[in-house]
Parts: C-alpha cells; sequence; structure tokens
C-alpha cells in the first residue's frame, strides 16, 4: 500500500510539476513513479504526453509504446499517440 501512495504522489506531482511548466521536475516525479511501478500506464502514458509537449517525438512514442504493452486500450495513451502521429 505504501508503494503505491508513493507513485501516486510522484505521478500527481509531476502532473502539477507539468501544468506549472516545470519540465524537468515534472521528468523526474515521473521517473520515480516510474521506477516504483514499471507496469503503470498512466504514469508511461503522462511522461509520454511530457516528451510530446517539449517536441522530444521519439521519447514520447517510446513512452506511449510502454504503455500500450501494459494496456493496450488506455484512454489517454490512445488519444495522446494520436496526436502524436498527427
Amino acid at each position: 500500500m505504501e508503494n503505491e501512495e508513493l507513485v501516486k504522489g510522484f505521478n500527481d506531482y509531476g502532473c502539477d510539476r507539468k501544468a506549472a511548466r516545470k519540465f524537468s521536475v515534472a521528468t523526474a516525479s515521473f521517473k520515480l513513479a516510474i521506477a516504483l511501478d514499471k507496469s503503470n500506464p498512466l504514469i508511461w502514458a503522462n511522461l509520454g504526453a511530457l516528451h510530446h509537449e517539449l517536441n522530444e517525438w521519439k521519447e514520447a512514442e517510446k513512452c506511449f509504446e510502454t504503455a500500450f504493452e501494459f494496456q493496450p486500450d488506455h484512454p489517454s495513451t490512445c488519444a495522446n499517440y494520436a496526436l502524436l502521429l498527427t
């Protein structure tokens, strides 16, 4: 249970920092969450969205593909991946 709370906290903080345009802090927070839960598609999707916003296309694609490995129909991954392809 403790790990789940840490993962959620790091992911939420990453989203907050991304919204505040503190991209390096957001990246670090998402990576900490991934270190604790490598199979969480939401975190991979969030990190992919961050890379996409920074025009880091290859990194974004890798993150979305990793999210798909764990949940092929993950809604935010599908939406963000579609944006990447346009």
